[in-house]
């Protein structure tokens, strides 16, 4: 939603100005509104009142971000931070990432880390005790790679009609660690083990297409156990 909510031209246009980018993507994230104490909030908010004017930009409600129960390393801000910090400092990533081939090769194009009032900071006007980088960790790119640059090398590639390409798409998720979840911790009790995101993700599938709507009878894995002798 908050992607949707920017036009690219207007990101791409700003793109070369962190300040800019953080006051477009927070402002329109609806973390910009109300009293603001600290000075560079407030910069954030003066720089946002004018591009939402200068753009007719509508922000999403605020209250859609989640941040209960969750990790501070995870919060929404921080997410967000990072993805500004990615956003200024690519440039052509996509076809970067088209033409990369390898988790080598991706891993540095993802490597960020938010700017400076992140170093103290999960949310606004709050500082916290022990300042940290907040930079995307391995996990974090791991699942970026999985869920989003994957499908869309794979999505590309068929596009063009190129199916080494697609395969080689693919290929990614072979060279990734399997996924830690619910949905894999309750194949692992049942002995199902994956051993690269690719069987991870093909047992995700599995479990919610199948499982979770309890069609065992269509499956040919649950037909299988269903046979076996009691």
């Amino acid at each position: 939603m908050l992607a949707q909510s920017i036009p690219l031209n207007v990101l791409a246009k700003h793109r070369k100005d962190l300040l800019q980018i953080e006051a477009l993507l927070f402002g329109q994230a609806g973390f910009l509104d109300g009293d603001i104490k600290e000075a560079y909030p407030l910069q954030l908010q003066k720089e946002y009142d004018y591009l939402q004017k200068k753009y007719k930009l509508t922000p999403i409600p605020v209250h859609l971000w989640k941040f209960l129960r969750m990790r501070p390393a995870n919060f929404p801000t921080v997410r967000i931070a990072q993805f500004a910090a990615l956003i200024h400092r690519s440039v052509h990533l996509f076809s970067k990432l088209i033409e990369t081939a390898s988790i080598k090769e991706i891993t540095p194009l993802l490597d960020v880390t938010a700017s400076e009032y992140w170093k103290t900071h999960f949310r606004f006007d709050e500082v916290q005790k022990t300042p940290s980088d907040k930079h995307l960790g391995t996990s974090s790119i791991h699942n970026i790679i999985i869920n989003t640059i994957t499908p869309v090398k794979f999505l590309y590639a068929q596009s063009q009609g190129t199916a080494t390409q697609q395969e080689a798409a693919l290929q990614l998720l072979e060279s990734i660690p399997a996924e830690k979840n619910k949905i894999l911790t309750l194949w692992n009790d049942t002995g199902w083990l994956s051993e690269s995101a690719a069987q991870s993700q093909a047992l995700i599938q599995l479990y919610n297409n199948y499982c979770s709507s309890k069609r065992c009878l269509e499956c040919s894995i649950g037909l299988s156990i269903l046979k076996q002798p009691v």
